[in-house]
């Protein structure tokens, strides 16, 4: 009777140690499992941060931001800007027009959606979930790096800026004629002082190699040469040689250029700087980090 019962708890302690032992395997698989698949996905999303952020910031460094800190591109740009002046209850004089004005460039990609279309990946939602995850947990000293360069850019680009709106206000003053509309029926005589600023600024730090030069036999109209940009509508010859002479004279005009010439140089070294170390961690294998998103 001991016999029996001695076999059978032995028995019973095999088996259960047998099931244990089975349970502890199987747990360990799935335990296994789960830590090699959370690896993949932690090694996916490794490589859709460098593809997300790091690549766009790399093309943009080499495309945008180093041939405008060599003085190859402009930073500057004439855009559009929609003036709706509403009815005023007395007098009634409201109305709506499109102007021209002068803008600091930025950075975009076209989409294939859409012929012409610009995607603003900076101010996309996915841009912004990603950048963010990249910044904290992932490549923390060379997105910091990166908005280092970028704050001063952004910074050199704005006093470009209100150079070239210094440019427009003394061409404005010089040439006296009529503003051009973007938009709209023209007056019989105007000048897109926008646009004339931005070749003035452009000459005056040796940027491409514009000039205006007369379209037609009439000469009163001046457009810009390569472009076939009109730029003045005037009712004589001698009304557009005025606006021609003062536009040269302002393009020679170098005084004050050697401060921004000076910052866009050191922008220029660092440009180059972040654009080898980017290349440097894209062509590595990323390296999955536990972060928010994964």
């Amino acid at each position: 009777m001991e016999t029996a019962e001695t076999l059978l708890r032995t028995y019973g302690l095999t088996a259960f140690m047998g099931l244990f032992g089975w349970l502890v395997g199987f747990f360990t698989d799935i335990g296994k499992e789960h830590l090699k698949r959370q690896m993949q996905l932690r090694e996916e999303h490794a490589k859709d941060v460098l593809d997300q952020i790091l690549s766009p910031l790399f093309d943009y460094l080499k495309d945008f931001y180093l041939p405008i800190c060599e003085l190859k591109s402009c930073p500057l740009d004439v855009g559009r800007v929609v003036i709706n002046q509403k009815m005023d209850k007395i007098v009634g004089d409201g109305y709506v027009r499109t102007d021209y004005t002068l803008e600091v460039l930025v950075p975009a990609r076209t989409t294939n959606a859409v012929l012409g279309e610009r995607e603003y990946w900076h101010e996309s939602e996915s841009f912004r979930r990603y950048y963010t995850d990249a910044f904290e947990n992932h490549h923390s000293s060379l997105l910091r790096r990166w908005e280092s360069f970028r704050k001063s850019f952004e910074s050199t680009a704005t006093q470009c800026l209100s150079r070239a709106e210094k440019i427009d206000k003394e061409l404005r003053e010089k040439i006296a004629m009529p503003q051009a509309q973007a938009g709209g029926q023209q007056t019989p005589t105007w000048a897109n002082y926008e646009r004339l600023a931005l070749l003035v600024y452009k000459r005056q730090f040796g940027i491409g190699e514009e000039s205006l030069f007369f379209p037609d036999r009439a000469r009163n109209v001046v457009s810009v040469a390569g472009a076939s940009e009109q730029v003045i509508q005037s009712s004589s010859l001698e009304e557009s040689w005025k606006a021609i002479n003062a536009v040269e004279a302002l393009a020679r005009n170098k005084n004050d250029t050697e401060s921004l010439k000076q910052s866009f140089k050191s922008l220029s070294s660092e440009a180059g700087k972040l654009i080898d170390d980017f290349r440097a961690v894209l062509a590595k294998k990323p390296s999955p980090q536990r972060c928010s998103l994964t």
